[in-house]
């Protein structure tokens, strides 16, 4: 927690707020174009989260289709142990070739500065490396994807809190 919280800083964010803005842009004009009615989670909720969070870690946004499909296995609660299992160990080898490319070629990323500041100050193995970057993945996609599915029911079930939200965003 202690590395993550010096990659997570603030200002750090703040900092990245504009590519943030860009991408949520970008997920609102591709649901623009598709025809009504439209899936909320599907068009806004899922992919949203997954773009910002691979932008944070430096993984290429065309391997998005491979996080997606992990991820559903990884949090559905139909999945056996066995396809969960399978899931990461798919999963793996990815962020192990994405760790020491990180490593050779470091990047203003999360993942990046990471290893860089794991490297410095001897504090995570590669393997442990490896572990945060698919756990950050996994959790940082799925929850945040949740709540703003979860925000939206709120907001279309309780009108008075939508029109107050769109009288004071």
């Amino acid at each position: 927690r202690k590395l993550a919280a010096q990659a997570f800083t603030p200002a750090r964010l703040e900092k990245l707020r504009p590519r943030m803005e860009q991408i949520v842009a970008e997920v609102l004009d591709e649901m623009a174009e598709l025809t009504p009615p439209v899936d909320l989670i599907a068009a806004f909720a899922r992919p949203l989260p997954l773009r910002i969070v691979c932008e944070l870690l430096g993984i290429p946004f065309e391997d998005q289709a491979k996080f997606v499909h992990w991820t559903d296995v990884i949090m559905t609660i139909s999945s056996t142990t066995e396809e969960i299992t399978q899931a990461y160990v798919e999963m793996r080898p990815y962020f192990v070739a994405i760790v020491d490319r990180k490593r050779k070629d470091p990047g203003d990323d999360f993942l990046s500065i990471l290893t860089q500041q794991s490297d410095e100050q001897g504090m995570l193995t590669h393997s442990e490396l490896v572990s945060l970057g698919t756990f950050l993945l996994v959790a940082g996609h799925e929850t945040t994807s949740t709540v703003i599915t979860n925000s939206a029911l709120f907001l279309f079930r309780n009108p008075d809190q939508l029109a107050a939200l769109r009288a004071d965003p």
